[in-house]
């Protein structure tokens, strides 16, 4: 019986859940929104459309107009956008908002606190007052931007504080450290 309890003390320590700054393993959805942020656009698509976790490479492109697309890279603390187009010249349309709004579909928050343009930016008049976030998104508003086909959108992310194990995880580490004595006075015990 005090085996069982022992493994189990050592199991929760491994397993116990524990808060996370960052967006590595969050699920996420892309939507297009165009003229306002009451307005998704018809006119573009996400694959995947429903969701997408953050974690190695592309995690969507989307395809607007069937002539610009969209290759879109998460890292835990960046959001990289590349932009290709069929177009000569093009120019985002004007309006109160043009561009993808991220959605979290996980449970909890992105903990996001602040969002600084990186320097691989190259998209012309891009800056942080573009960038906006809440707790479950992040929007990119290019509207009235010119673009072409190689231009990139690099955003770094900022964070509250690192990992912080939760109470839950500190008790059965506690837990853990106290049994792995009695484990070793048991086997010595037996041993003798």
């Amino acid at each position: 019986m005090r085996q069982v309890t022992v493994l189990a003390a050592l199991a929760l320590v491994f397993v116990a859940p524990s808060a996370q700054a960052g967006l590595d393993g969050a699920n996420m959805n892309a939507v297009y929104y165009y003229p306002n942020l009451a307005s998704p656009y018809g006119n573009a698509i996400f694959s995947p459309s429903s969701f997408f976790t953050v974690g190695a490479g592309t995690e969507t492109t989307g395809v607007i107009d069937g002539v610009t697309t969209l290759s879109v890279d998460f890292t835990d603390t960046t959001l990289t956008i590349l932009l290709s187009t069929t177009l000569t010249n093009p120019t985002w349309g004007d309006g109160d908002f043009n561009g993808p709004l991220f959605t979290l579909l996980s449970s909890g928050t992105l903990g996001i606190t602040g969002a600084t343009i990186d320097p691989g930016t190259n998209l012309a008049g891009f800056d942080a007052s573009r960038v906006t976030f809440s707790d479950t998104q992040i929007g990119i508003n290019w509207e009235g931007l010119p673009y072409t086909t190689g231009d990139k959108v690099v955003i770094d992310f900022s964070f509250a504080s690192a990992p912080v194990p939760e109470p839950s995880s500190l008790i059965a580490m506690a837990s853990g450290c106290a049994a792995l004595p009695l484990l070793v006075l048991r086997r010595r015990r037996r041993a003798a």
